[in-house]
């Protein structure tokens, strides 16, 4: 092995620090994002038997790889589950506790009681799949909503375009699904229960992660 000269040792010593962080910094990146770490992630927000593994990996995933977040918030949305289900969750990812879990309504032409159709384009009023993260809160037609900007690319790159948000409904309710068999139905929006919708958006609010997941 050729000796370093005086010169190449100097900047080899000087380098060595950002060589270690590098190494380091890779190390835990993949421990991050591990399998084992991520079902110990799973078990201590204690989500079995209420989020599936698979889209709680998937999400924690996106979040992981989203530079753009300012908060330590996931928002999964599980359109795996019937609308009658509570399957919108939002996760501190700091405590790692589920501090909301709530109904969320679905496309209209996304399916009745099943999401079984998503879509990326304008006036299909169907729901979108992917990665998002949320923009500024806002006042419009619908009342107190939040903005979300679409970050995977074919599926969901249209939301702000299609006015696609998070706003409360009336025909998010328990009541609703009492009286019709199924949730009420938005335009592709994110619809939640009047009751805890402005708590949830004041949460969310300003760059944390949203990932729709079926």
């Amino acid at each position: 092995m050729r000796s370093l000269n005086f010169k190449n040792k100097g900047l080899y010593l000087l380098l060595l620090p950002c060589l270690f962080f590098a190494k380091h910094s890779n190390a835990e990146s993949l421990k991050k994002t591990s399998n084992s770490h991520i079902h110990q992630l799973y078990n201590d927000i204690h989500l079995e038997n209420k989020l599936s593994f698979d889209a709680f990996k998937k999400g924690y995933l996106a979040y992981e790889a989203t530079s753009q977040k300012k908060k330590e918030y996931l928002t999964i949305v599980d359109y795996s589950m019937p609308s009658t289900e509570k399957r919108f969750f939002v996760i501190d990812m700091k405590t790692h506790r589920l501090i909301y879990r709530t109904l969320v309504a679905q496309g209209k032409n996304t399916g009745q009681l099943e999401a079984t159709h998503f879509s990326n384009q304008q006036g299909t009023k169907e729901s979108s799949l992917g990665t998002f993260i949320t923009a500024n809160p806002y006042h419009g037609m619908v009342g107190f909503g939040l903005r979300i900007i679409g970050l995977t690319k074919g599926k969901n790159t249209n939301a702000y375009d299609r006015d696609i948000v998070v706003h409360g409904a009336d025909y998010v309710s328990q009541s609703f699904i009492n009286d019709h068999g199924y949730l009420g139905h938005s335009w592709g929006c994110l619809a939640l229960p009047l009751n805890s919708y402005k708590n949830i958006i004041n949460t969310i609010k300003d760059g944390s992660v949203i990932y729709s997941y079926s």
